[in-house]
This record gives structure tokens, sequence and C-alpha cells, in this order.
């Protein structure tokens, strides 16, 4: 009777031991179950962090780059800007070059011209005088300013009588006129000296003071006397 129940009383301990056993095995293994969890969980998040750091370089790496892309785009810019503001210059002044070039060859062109008429003209000057013995010379060619700050003026109050042609007598002037028309060569202007009628100096002129400098015409006129 006593044998049975404390054999009885050690299978109760038996199976309370064993359900605490069975729970203490559970709690670890549900404990282990956890842990795992957690370091799985660790190691993705590791992962997660190792993946966004890298995109994190890429990004600095893409950052620097473009930075680096438009420096070298402006710094491009300013030098062809530069290059553009060079070469408009280059063109302006190669412009000019060409312009002066032009009207240089123009003025040669001009003077080229001028000189032959001049030439032709002195030439029918020439003709007249181995013709006729009354004709002098062109009254360009008579009379010069004594300073050549006086061209102009004198160029201005003598007009087209510059190129006239001086002769002795109206007569002289005639036969000149129908050799000019027989040859038919250009009409000339001729001054016969017995036909001008001239007037003495105005003496009292001479004091005007005035603007500064004023000078009478005839002061700043050297004559070659051909009569």
């Amino acid at each position: 009777g006593e044998a049975a129940k404390r054999s009885a009383r050690y299978m109760q301990e038996l199976d309370s031991v064993n359900r605490e056993q069975k729970a203490d095995q559970d709690r670890l293994d549900n404990v282990s179950r956890m842990r795992t969890d957690a370091e799985n969980k660790h190691r993705q998040k590791l992962h997660e962090k190792e993946e966004m750091e890298k995109r994190i370089e890429k990004l600095a790496e893409h950052i620097r780059s473009s930075e680096q892309a438009l420096q070298d785009q402006r710094k491009l810019r300013q030098d062809l800007q530069s290059d553009v503001g060079s070469s408009k210059d280059r063109v302006h002044e190669i412009q000019k070059q060409l312009d002066d070039v032009v009207e240089q060859l123009g003025d040669a062109r001009t003077d080229k011209h001028e000189d032959a008429r001049r030439k032709k003209k002195q030439e029918i000057v020439e003709r007249f005088k181995s013709n006729y013995p009354g004709v002098y010379d062109r009254m360009i060619n008579m009379c010069q300013p004594i300073h050549k700050r006086y061209n102009v003026a004198i160029t201005k109050n003598l007009g087209k009588y510059m190129e006239a042609i001086v002769v002795d007598t109206e007569h002289t002037g005639r036969q000149c006129i129908k050799y000019l028309k027989e040859q038919m060569l250009e009409p000339e202007t001729f001054l016969p000296l017995d036909y001008l009628q001239t007037k003495p100096v105005k003496e009292r002129l001479r004091s005007i003071t005035e603007p500064k400098g004023v000078k009478l015409i005839y002061d700043v006129l050297q004559f070659e006397p051909q009569a």
C-alpha cells in the first residue's frame, strides 16, 4: 500500500517535471526562433544598409561628375563667347582693311582718271600754244597760293575760272573755240586780256582785321606773268 502511494507521488512529480521541462523547451525554442528571426532581420538590414551606402556613393559620384561637366560646359561657353568676340573683332578689322583697300583703289582710280583728264587738258593748251602765239596758259598754272592753307578759299572764289585759258585777245579765244569744235573736243572757258574789265584793288580793304587773319585773294596769290 505505502509503496504504491509513493510510486504514484513520484509519477506525479515526474509528470510535473516533464511538463516544466517541456514548457522550458518550448520557451527556449521560441527564444531561439526569435533570435534567428532577429539575426535574419539584422543581416537583411545590414544588406539594405550596404546597398543604400552604395547607392549614396553612386549618387555622390554622379553629382561630382555632373558638377565637373557643368564647369566644363561653362568654361567651354566662356571660351566660345571669347572666340566669338575675337572673331567679330577680327571680322571688323578685316572689313575695315577691306574698306580701306577699296577706298584706296577708288582714290587711285579717281587720281588716275583725274591725272589723265589734267594731262589731256594740258595737251590741249600746248596744242593751242603751238598754233596760236597769243595763248598763255590755264589760270591755275599762272597763279598759285602763297601757302596751301589758302587752296580752298582760292578755289571757291575763282571757281570755274581756275581751269580757264588766258589768251591775249578775244580774237585768239575765238580761234581756239573754233579749233575745239573742229576737233570735237570739250568746250573750254577763255579769258581774253583785251576783253577783261579790271578794277583797282581797294586799299582800305587791307585794313580789315576781323575775322582774324582775313586777307584779300589778290594778296595770297603769286603770279607768273606770261605777257
